[in-house]
């Protein structure tokens, strides 16, 4: 099964001549910060200012921003190896310095699956089942809440209301 997986991460991430063994993975999950909103154009000058070149050191050589073949990653239609360029457009996100200290970490190769959704609650939308679940009460008085909203076009049920619940976690 390892072997398997193995290979079918190879041609997915487009390595299929690369031989992979155990993988490490990691889940970055977050709203709109994980996507990464970093302007490339401030890493820019502040990877080529004196006072901030140490800093830059370990994600840029001669110019270039560093490429890691031993991290790659996978966010929306995006995928290779770990470099700049995988958070908003001109962006950058917390995958290239999380990626860059997990490859130095591990002697396996590094997986990255990022994801990033705007507007989405721990405690709502990603609530697991083995959580408390909202009484009827709390239900009712959110369903009331929402249909006092002027600005909804729609009233919503208290159905409607629980199934919000760790939808996203499902």
């Amino acid at each position: 099964m390892k072997t398997i997986c193995a290979i079918l991460l190879a041609a997915a991430l487009g390595a299929p001549d690369r031989a992979v063994g155990k993988v490490k993975v990691f889940i970055l999950a977050g709203q709109s910060n994980m996507e990464g909103k970093g302007q490339m154009k401030l890493a820019e000058y502040q990877s080529e200012a004196p006072e901030f070149k140490e800093f830059y050191r370990s994600l840029k050589k001669d110019g270039k921003w560093i490429v890691r073949d031993d991290v790659w990653i996978n966010f929306l239609e995006r995928r290779g190896s770990l470099t700049v360029g995988y958070g908003s457009p001109g962006c950058i996100g917390p995958e290239l310095e999380f990626g860059m200290a997990m490859g130095d970490r591990f002697e396996e190769p590094v997986l990255l699956i990022k994801t990033a959704w705007g507007g989405r609650s721990l405690g709502r939308d990603f609530l697991p089942p083995s959580a408390r679940q909202p009484s009827a009460d709390e239900l009712r008085a959110l369903v009331e809440k929402e249909n006092a909203n002027p600005k909804k076009k729609k009233d919503v049920t208290v159905e409607e209301v629980r199934e919000r619940y760790g939808k996203s976690y499902r």
